[in-house]
């Protein structure tokens, strides 16, 4: 159930980030989104033999939820995880979908094709982060994805989150289509000038 997806990244980010980024993730006004995307080609391995990058997907995600404890609902309903592990440790995360009637590209006008994804949920635990852990998340995903014939990406960001701006632009070097604004209450969502349920 999505409710209890939703209850657990809000308590993943209460314990990763604290209360104050917690409700800026939950609650917000008028905050601007810019949509992205990236041509990717394949990129030289950098994961060090001491780390495992996992593809989770709707057939193996209860197996490493269960062992990694880490709540894997998107993949259950869909999506393709890669997870970055060292032992039984997760240092952080990346979803994707290459499934285009997601709400979420309907919603900002995504049109994804066959050789495309669209990635979301990229997440490393705070301790890792300044480290090499997110570049190999985002290499690692990338040569995955050129593996599977995927050859662009699509996200979105927010503009005021600084360390995702500087990722986009500075590491990723991704190009900017648009920019939209929406806000949000906890479940409740204005965008467009409509009123959504987000759950």
């Amino acid at each position: 159930m999505k409710l209890f997806y939703w209850v657990h990244k809000l308590i993943r980010m209460l314990v990763a980030e604290g209360l104050r980024e917690t409700l800026r993730e939950f609650i917000y006004f008028n905050r601007t989104q810019v949509i992205i995307e990236k041509r990717i080609s394949q990129e030289a391995q950098i994961i060090p033999k001491t780390m495992q990058a996992i593809i989770v997907t709707a057939d193996n995600y209860l197996e490493y939820q269960r062992r990694l404890k880490i709540n894997l609902y998107l993949c259950k309903r869909g999506a393709t995880g890669l997870l970055l592990c060292q032992g039984s440790n997760v240092l952080g995360f990346q979803f994707w979908t290459r499934d285009e009637r997601l709400n979420v590209l309907n919603k900002f006008g995504i049109s994804i094709e066959k050789k495309d994804a669209y990635l979301f949920d990229f997440f490393v635990f705070p301790r890792y982060r300044g480290t090499k852990v997110p570049k190999i998340i985002s290499s690692e995903t990338h040569n995955f994805l050129i593996s599977r014939g995927v050859n662009r990406i699509f996200g979105i960001f927010f503009m005021d989150n600084i360390k995702s701006l500087w990722w986009h632009r500075a590491i990723l070097k991704c190009k900017e289509i648009r920019r939209v604004t929406s806000s949000q209450f906890l479940i409740f969502e204005i965008y467009n000038g409509k009123l959504r349920f987000n759950l």
